[in-house]
């Protein structure tokens, strides 16, 4: 199993430019890739975010982005089942990106 974790913020709005990009990635990845969302906001507050963002993800977590090793957002963080960092990637992602983003998730 992997997870993939999003680091975002509500008040970032290259996240909710992403908005489209993460749809994507949540109806692409394998059965076996967890989508995780990292917020400094409170849990409620980042479900209801992705709500409006269209984004359903297997689990919301507030925590400082910083605890994971963030110091901006969007970012995106490939683990592996056994907890190393196989990839990220920060920023708004260009459509190649999130093409390539998307084509190593789902391998």
């Amino acid at each position: 199993n992997r997870t993939v974790v999003l680091a975002l913020s509500t008040g970032c709005h290259f996240c909710s430019e992403s908005a489209p990009f993460y749809q994507k990635l949540q109806q692409e990845k394998p059965n076996n890739v967890r989508l995780v969302a990292v917020l400094p906001q409170p849990v409620e507050d980042g479900r209801n975010y992705l709500t409006k963002l269209g984004v359903s993800l297997n689990e919301v977590v507030q925590a400082p982005l910083s605890s994971v090793g963030v110091s901006g957002t969007p970012t995106l963080i490939l683990i592996d089942n056994t907890g190393a960092v196989t990839g990220s990637w920060v920023g708004k992602l260009s459509e190649g990106e999130a093409a390539r983003v998307i084509a190593r998730v789902t391998q």
